[in-house]
């Protein structure tokens, strides 16, 4: 028996024995789609003017992929009774049938923030101070082998157990990936074929630049086929799925979420929610950040590692504390202009000075130098090249 008949033997466990060959599988539902066609002919030759129904909704196939498209008049949307946002399972965070993106830069512990927000989700316990809905979870795990997922796994559960939750695993699903290697365009059939109808309310993909195999994370191209795949396991399954994806290393901290993370943005532009964790030291503490599409905003938390989960930091008031070392940022430039003293110093002593003494480092010289001179506190003489105060 191939590997793909032996993953859609049953809908409990998954295989991934071997390659999983991607195929192109037929349209569900095309019985329908001949039918839709004859009564989309029917309604459209209703009004001959615009080929559009007014009163009622008109349904045209696609021809080169016969997705159905469905025109419908705003009116009727507005009174449409049955038409809901799909439930959601993050509550304020995330929904089902949406996509998502978590991360942050390397060794920041993503994955294990990630398996504990799958099994909160899996027993329906908060995750951090966010309220989580019960339901069905898929771990399609790049990143570890069983065992490893076993052994960060019993810690998980000592500690949520310590903080009184309740551990049940019947809903929490993992499939290894890390040693019979599947690329996700290979996976995705099977998994839509083994996920559709069992009612999943999350998949993680852990993570992005392994799924993709040898396809580069920055092609827009591998991006972009990679994210019709999420989105349709999604559509198909019901699911809300979330892609683990790494920060590339330097500092970051000052761009946007969408913008933070590696690769082509094509991914974090498709996302409906980012969840970004960044690293800061002195204090040591790890920020967590929200942007989402479809919900009200989320202010920011800081997080201290409790050796085996993240929790709500007890000690540090992000917003006073970031407030404060924003005052401080916008002071370096005070220091500055005080170490030229009264006879002045030539820009390399003044940027040596202010490295040693302040702990400036080079690019914030200039960005700082450059906020004296646009504020003409300071000018440079001609003859001696030194920098002075302004009189």
């Amino acid at each position: 028996m191939s590997p793909s008949k032996k993953a859609r033997k049953g809908k409990g466990a998954l295989s991934t024995q071997g390659k999983v060959k991607a195929q192109k599988r037929p349209i569900a539902g095309a019985k329908r789609i001949e039918a839709t066609e004859a009564s989309a002919a029917a309604v459209g030759a209703g009004d001959s003017n615009s080929g559009l129904a007014a009163s009622q909704p008109t349904v045209v196939v696609h021809a080169p992929t016969g997705i159905l498209l469905r025109f419908r008049n705003a009116e009727e949307i507005m009174a449409d009774k049955n038409l809901k946002r799909p439930d959601e399972v993050i509550i304020g965070v995330l929904r089902k049938g949406t996509r998502g993106v978590f991360g942050g830069p390397p060794k920041v512990r993503k994955s294990w923030a990630a398996m504990d927000l799958a099994l909160s989700v899996a027993t329906g316990t908060p995750w951090l101070k966010w309220p989580t809905v019960k339901g069905k979870v898929l771990y399609v795990d790049y990143e570890q082998t069983e065992p490893d997922f076993k052994d960060r796994l019993l810690l998980i559960e000592a500690a949520k157990i310590e903080k009184g939750q309740d551990m049940d695993f019947s809903d929490f699903i993992n499939v290894s990936l890390t040693e019979d290697f599947v690329t996700f365009e290979e996976l995705a059939p099977t998994l839509v074929d083994q996920l559709q109808g069992q009612n999943y309310s999350l998949v993680i993909i852990d993570d992005l630049y392994k799924a993709l195999g040898g396809k580069s994370e920055s092609s827009q191209k591998a991006v972009k086929e990679f994210c019709s795949l999420v989105g349709n396991l999604s559509k198909r399954t019901g699911a809300a799925v979330l892609v683990v994806h790494h920060s590339p290393k330097g500092k970051i901290n000052d761009k946007p979420l969408v913008d933070r993370f590696a690769g082509s943005g094509v991914l974090t532009r498709d996302a409906f929610t980012l969840i970004g964790l960044t690293k800061y030291l002195n204090p040591e503490y790890t920020k967590l950040e929200f942007e989402m599409r479809n919900f009200p905003e989320q202010p920011a938390v800081a997080l201290d590692w409790k050796g085996a989960l993240f929790a709500v930091s007890d000690t540090i008031d992000l917003a006073a504390f970031e407030e404060q070392a924003g005052a401080k940022k916008e002071d370096r430039s005070e220091p500055l202009l005080e170490l030229l003293g009264t006879e002045g110093l030539t820009a390399s002593a003044w940027e040596e000075r202010a490295k040693v003494e302040h702990g400036i480092p080079r690019a914030s010289f200039f960005r700082e130098k450059k906020k004296l001179v646009d504020a003409k506190k300071v000018n440079q003489d001609e003859k001696s090249k030194r920098w002075r105060k302004s009189p």
